[in-house]
């Protein structure tokens, strides 16, 4: 049996990832950080696995969770500047939609203008003048000097620019205006060249072409060479298509119409430009209390639906945190000691933990990883009020008070995961955390 996942497989995924922020009984996503212990070899973060062990050693290492809204996401596709020499690929109903996707027929200009090709002059030219503004009234089609057609899609405005434009990415949005004209865009504006031989040689050049199919007015003629079609001329574009064939006699060349999406170019941009990518930019401010300001990560990921502490609750605080806080009375010990991934030990039980910040004050912020001994026992004792805590045998003082984390260990459900080379926060920095994910 032969099956395939199509792209509206894909663009399903991807368009219900975004929505499931925004809709009436939303998803409640959050972007977590983790991990202020370092790797086993630092400069090379250990790969990333998937197995139920795996998720609860990222519960274990979590520090804090931020919630996303839905400004923070967005469809999202490769960037594609526009260049000057550069030959772009046009668009083609008949080749695979991922190979499509992957190729360049989609550019970006240096006024963040968003556009198509629909015909690259058959190949046959580097592109040399630079589509710009929205193109004619009625259609959005841009033509320039070069001999490029380009469909104008939409503008990134400042906003989505500084949001989720990256030197990799740009976001995918919708034109209203763009969209209404796309019934005006359902003509022939290339042809693709299957097989240019014409073999008996009879062939004229600039011979006309006649189009049938279920639109109407569209005309064309091809340039031979030789007994070879090098490129064909659109004359008219024509309207009305979604199905088209050529019946002038070519001799043994094969010429196909490129058809335009059903609904017309530019009816949805999301479609059309391949916005299988979801992007998640999420920044870490200073007023985001429950994130250590002094704080290292070397983890970020994205979790659903997780449990406020000791519920089975969904949680929706903007912040959650997943460390305890240690207060110290009598403390005789420096602060500068205190370092994020250091271990801590208590005295009486033996127990471990890992600090995750001094907020200052003598209250640690800290994580049970339960593999920051060998001492198996050491990992699972408790934390308990009135012992005290060391780090490498120099006293840091006594506990006088434990606070919980906020968000329930193990709840909710990792979605993803991606190991980093270590972040280091301070006062005086906010973090942006990109996420790109492909469906």
């Amino acid at each position: 049996m032969a099956a395939i996942i199509t792209k509206d497989m894909r663009l399903h995924n991807a368009r219900q990832f975004v929505e499931a922020v925004s809709e009436p009984a939303n998803t409640k996503l959050y972007v977590f950080v983790g991990k202020p212990e370092e790797w086993a070899t630092e400069s090379a973060p250990d790969t990333p696995i998937d197995t139920y062990r795996s998720q609860v050693d990222v519960w274990d290492n979590m520090i804090a969770l931020k919630k996303v809204t839905d400004s923070d996401i967005t469809h999202v596709i490769p960037r594609n500047s526009w260049t000057s020499g550069t030959v772009y690929s046009q668009y083609n109903d008949s080749i695979t939609a991922s190979n499509l996707f992957a190729s360049n027929f989609v550019v970006m200009n240096s006024s963040y203008f968003v556009y198509k090709c629909l015909n690259n002059a058959n190949a046959s030219l580097a592109s040399t003048t630079e589509p710009t503004g929205t193109g004619l009234t009625g259609n959005n089609l841009v033509y320039t000097a070069d001999g490029y057609t380009w469909k104008y899609m939409y503008t990134i405005d400042t906003g989505n620019v500084l949001k989720f434009s990256t030197p990799t990415f740009i976001p995918v949005l919708s034109d209203s205006t763009v969209t209404t004209n796309a019934a005006n865009t359902k003509g022939i504006y290339a042809y693709n060249i299957v097989s240019a031989n014409v073999d008996n040689g009879s062939l004229a050049d600039n011979t006309v072409i006649t189009i049938v199919g279920d639109g109407s007015g569209a005309t064309a003629n091809i340039r031979v060479t030789s007994g070879n079609i090098w490129k064909v001329n659109v004359l008219n574009p024509g309207s009305g298509y979604t199905v088209a064939n050529i019946t002038t006699d070519i001799g043994n060349a094969v010429i196909e119409p490129i058809i335009a999406p059903v609904d017309g170019h530019g009816y949805d941009a999301i479609d059309e430009v391949g916005g299988v990518y979801s992007m998640i930019n999420v920044r870490l401010e200073q007023t985001d209390t429950d994130i250590p300001a002094n704080t290292k990560f070397r983890q970020v990921g994205v979790i659903k639906d997780p449990y406020n502490y000791g519920t089975t609750t969904i949680a929706t605080a903007s912040t959650l945190r997943n460390y305890g806080n240690l207060l110290l009375t009598s403390a005789d010990a420096e602060s500068a000691s205190i370092l994020p991934g250091v271990v801590l030990k208590d005295t009486t039980t033996g127990a471990n933990a890992i600090v995750v910040n001094y907020a200052g004050s003598d209250v640690i912020n800290y994580i049970r990883t339960r593999t920051a001994s060998s001492n198996i026992q050491a990992n699972f004792a408790t934390i308990k009020d009135g012992d005290t805590i060391q780090i490498s045998g120099t006293s840091l003082g006594t506990i006088s008070a434990n606070a919980t984390a906020t968000v329930a260990q193990n709840s909710g459900e990792i979605l993803y995961v991606d190991n980093r080379n270590v972040i280091s926060r301070s006062t005086d920095q906010v973090e942006s955390l990109y996420i790109v994910l492909e469906f």
